[in-house]
């Protein structure tokens, strides 16, 4: 029995240093935000949107919501895991009513599977619960992309955004919104003009389709 639990941990550990050294890539970008928000007013916003790229390069998102102001926490090339790891940076140091997520993009491009991604998922969702009982929370479903590899993945994408719409549909204060749907044209795929040259991020059309979807949830 002790062989087996020595096994164990020495299977885990790795894993466990591994991930954290991973995720300490984004130390740079924590940091920068630590200083922010030592500095920043919070009471001046009206929400937390965390999340990657495709947060981070949405710098005139409050021109999308007149009279909305919102914080914005997006770090390029995170995964859910990476929002984990410096949740209490990001979720749980500011107070806000309303907190929206956007990850699983670069987590299944990465070969994670749907179901490894909605369990870092909800981890967080659990523990927001916890100790935020209060807070809205918004799961920003993963958008479809027109870069080979990603499109490549299209059935993997739509199993997590269906798997979260379900899971946020049980309960109370958690809310999926899908932008997957109105990202595709009149053939079914992305349409083009939606993103940059790398088939990747948005353009300003792109992100007009997202302000579309969330601008109900501001009500």
């Amino acid at each position: 029995m002790r062989i087996r639990y020595c096994l164990v941990i020495l299977f885990v550990l790795p894993l466990f240093y591994l991930h954290a050294q991973d995720a300490t890539r984004f130390e740079n970008d924590i940091k920068k935000f630590r200083q922010q928000s030592d500095t920043l007013d919070l009471s001046g916003y009206d929400a937390v949107m965390v999340g990657s790229s495709s947060v981070r390069m949405w710098k005139d998102i409050d021109s999308y919501f007149p009279g909305f102001s919102w914080l914005n926490r997006g770090f390029g090339g995170s995964q859910m895991s990476d929002v984990l790891y410096y949740r209490e940076d990001l979720v749980f140091r500011h107070s806000f009513d309303k907190i929206f997520l956007y990850e699983g993009d670069n987590d299944i491009a990465s070969g994670k599977s749907p179901g490894r991604v909605k369990r870092d998922f909800k981890e967080l969702l659990d523990e927001i619960r916890d100790r935020m009982p209060e807070t809205e929370v918004y799961i920003i479903g993963v958008k479809p992309c027109i870069q080979e590899n990603r499109a490549g993945k299209r059935k993997k994408y739509m199993k997590f955004n269906r798997r979260m719409e379900r899971w946020c549909n049980r309960r109370e204060k958690f809310h999926f919104i899908d932008v997957w749907a109105d990202m595709l044209g009149e053939d079914g795929n992305p349409v083009a003009s939606f993103f940059l040259k790398d088939g990747i991020h948005m353009t300003a059309e792109g992100y007009a389709i997202w302000a579309e979807n969330i601008r109900p949830f501001l009500k």
